[in-house]
């Protein structure tokens, strides 16, 4: 008859590169080695400036659009997102069980020059778009002088 146990390598082996930070950053198996939560609240973003908007851009890859929240509250965007994993039944046993609750969070401090009335967002194939425009006084212009005879 054979039982399993409940073994956990992956303990001994963190405290291990914790304490002695073998591979350090250079290493590429350093990510596997960092525990999840850091992993789980970071939110990778891309901002690009354009003549009269600008665009802040995240990967939020599997993410539906109802489990993510963006909000503009006293200059800061906020963009969060929060998930729970699929009630288990009953029947259901796990042995390791890493899916459980999943978030990330992260907020921009806003310039006078964003209209905040009228930023939109869209999520599509895991990319989420978040448009800002600027004020029209915050816009570039051009102005003719005219040039009179002396």
């Amino acid at each position: 008859m054979s039982k399993i146990v409940n073994y956990t390598p992956k303990t001994y082996m963190d405290k291990f590169f914790e304490d002695a930070d073998f591979f350090g950053r250079v290493s590429p198996w350093a990510p596997l080695w960092e525990p999840v939560s850091k992993m789980q609240e970071s939110l990778r973003c891309n901002i690009e400036e354009k003549e009269d908007r600008y665009i802040l851009t995240a990967a939020v890859p599997g993410w539906k659009q109802d489990e993510v929240d963006i909000g503009i509250h006293d200059g800061r965007l906020t963009v969060k997102g929060s998930r729970e994993s699929e009630s288990k039944s009953e029947s259901e046993k796990y042995h390791l069980r890493e899916f459980s609750h999943t978030k990330f969070e992260r907020s921009f401090t806003l310039g006078d020059g964003i209209d905040p009335e009228n930023v939109e967002a869209t999520l599509e194939n895991g990319m989420l778009t978040v448009i800002l425009p600027k004020r029209e006084e915050m816009k570039p212009r051009s102005v003719q002088i005219k040039v009179n005879n002396a």
